[in-house]
This record gives C-alpha cells, structure tokens and sequence, in this order.
C-alpha cells in the first residue's frame, strides 16, 4: 500500500529556562492512497501522534507560552488539481479533527494551510536519485510559484525525457508527497 503523510509542526514561544529561542517539533501522519481519515493502525500513526500528544503535555508542563500546531498536507500529482486540493484540504481537517477528539487542546492553537503538491519535497527527493533527465526536472521543480503555476509544471514534467521521468518520480516518490504535517 501507498502512504500519504500528513506533516504537524508544533510551535511555541521560549520558556524562562531554555536559550530564548523557539522552539519547533514536527512529525508526520501518514494516509492510505486516496484516502484523508487518519488510521492508528496504520503506518506507525499511533506513535505518532502519541509522540505529539507527549509535546503538546511537556510544553505545557514547561510553561510555554502561544503554543501552536500547524498542519499543513499535500498530495501528489496523480489526480486533477481541484481533487488533490480537497483531498489536502480534507487531510489538513481529518488529522485536526483528530487531535482535538482525542485530546484537550485548551491554549494550542490550531492552524491548517492548505497546500496540494510540495515541489521542495520532490526536488530534494530527485537531487538524491538516478532520475531519468534529472537536471532539467530538478531545475523545472526549483522555479517559483510566481513564474510557473502547479498545472504548467506538471504539464511540463510529464513531458521530461517523453515521460520517462515523470514515471520514475510517480514510481519512486509520489507515496512521500501524501501527507500532512
């Protein structure tokens, strides 16, 4: 089976005993193909999410301060954009909704961003491969959102090398772009 991930920064202000810093903790919650219900059983999501349960309680116990829980999630590139944008979006509110059945979450607060694909995932997952036409993928991922919008640049991906590299990126590193954290 695929993974999809779904990716919880915790954020908080410093406290009296620590260097003044912030300080940030971030894990991932990962979903079945197609899917935005988060499963326990699945994937090590249990430890997980205990893991970000123990923070939230050690935080708090520290006396941290604007203690925050950003989700964001993302998809990868197999479907349509308007799916993959409510199947991040779903995510995004499956695993808050989560959190907050499962947990009090008097003074967190929640932030969901909405994101459908994660191009600086899949740059750095292709810099550290044998993708096919590699460089020109890599400098196709590496171009802002203001100079190419997502649809263009899957277009554009998928006609890399006649789809050869599309093909060993869907093959090899879509399952890490379905997620949210």
């Amino acid at each position: 089976s695929i993974a999809l991930m779904a990716s919880v920064l915790i954020s908080a202000l410093p406290v009296p005993q620590t260097d003044g810093h912030n300080y940030e903790f971030e894990r991932q919650v990962y979903f079945e193909l197609d899917k935005f219900n988060v499963d326990e059983a699945k994937f090590n999501n249990a430890s997980t999410l205990q893991s970000i349960f123990d923070e939230l309680d050690r935080l708090r116990g520290i006396g941290a301060t604007d203690i925050k829980v950003h989700i964001i999630a993302s998809a990868s590139l197999e479907a349509s954009e308007d799916y993959n944008a409510k199947l991040a979006y779903n995510r995004n509110h499956a695993v808050q909704s989560h959190l907050i059945t499962n947990r009090a979450m008097n003074g967190v607060e929640i932030l969901t961003e909405d994101g459908i694909y994660d191009w600086s995932l899949l740059n750095r997952l292709v810099n550290t491969s044998s993708c096919p036409h590699k460089i020109e993928v890599m400098q196709l991922l590496r171009l802002t959102p203001d100079v190419i919008t997502d649809q263009e640049r899957k277009a554009k991906l998928l006609a890399i090398g006649g789809g050869a590299a599309y093909s060993f990126i869907r093959d090899r590193f879509f399952h890490y772009m379905r997620y949210a954290n």
